[in-house]
């Protein structure tokens, strides 16, 4: 994994096979620790991939939960909710801030709903890959947050989601315009090509062409040679 400064970095791997697992970066000036659920620590199945913290600022708490479940999970689809204890959590923070995100793949997550039990606010209302609604999160307190899904600049199949507070939610453009841009093809051949261009075709043409074809490659000739000072005095 890749340290960023300033942040303070939590993870939980995979126990068994290689890869996957769940992480996360938290500012280092919020104070946050891993939460483990007590008397189900012995208990608790390995290939369960769920990762809580517990973050102070000021006088608020948040429990955060970030969760990964595999296409092909090798537990019950049922332990995943029993593992993520939020009737526990809510009896030793009642007043905390409950945020629950990751990748839940085609997991029935209708046990968070606010029709149900737990009374969370799903805040992604859009497809995030291939179509697909899997990655989510789940807040208590859904006026105090807006979420956004944005595509990556990189070549992936996945979106990102930017869960912000609302007095920072993120303003982003309904349409993205394309426009095309030329660039000038510098590589060794074609500039081969202007440094060792014959006239050996001049004398079937007219004192004219011939005079703007030299001028015409003169000129090619000093973009290429001096692009670089002709930019930073612009």
């Amino acid at each position: 994994m890749v340290g960023i400064p300033n942040y303070t970095f939590f993870r939980r791997d995979r126990l068994r096979g290689k890869g996957d697992g769940v992480c996360a970066y938290v500012r280092s000036s919020i104070s946050c620790s891993v939460f483990v659920l007590g008397s189900d620590v012995e208990s608790r199945p390995s290939d369960v991939e769920i990762l809580w913290l517990v973050c102070s600022l000021g006088d608020c708490h948040y429990c955060v939960a970030c969760c990964y479940h595999p296409p092909k999970p090798m537990y019950n689809t049922n332990v995943f909710s029993d593992v993520l204890s939020i009737d526990y959590i809510n009896s030793l923070y009642p007043d905390a801030v409950i945020i629950i995100a990751g990748d839940f793949d085609q997991l029935n997550t209708s046990f968070l709903d606010v029709d149900h039990n737990h009374a969370l606010v799903q805040m992604v209302s859009i497809p995030t890959h291939c179509g697909h609604s899997i990655d989510k999160v789940f807040v208590s307190r859904p006026d105090l947050y807006t979420c956004v899904v944005v595509r990556s600049v990189l070549k992936t199949k996945r979106c990102a989601v930017i869960l912000a507070c609302s007095q920072d939610a993120c303003h982003l453009p309904s349409s993205r315009t394309k426009r095309k841009v030329k660039l000038c093809d510098l590589r060794s051949p074609n500039i081969d090509r202007l440094r060792y261009y014959s006239l050996s075709l001049a004398s079937v043409k007219s004192r004219l062409t011939i005079t703007l074809e030299i001028t015409f490659i003169m000129w090619w000739w000093c973009m290429v040679r001096y692009k670089n000072t002709i930019v930073n005095n612009l």
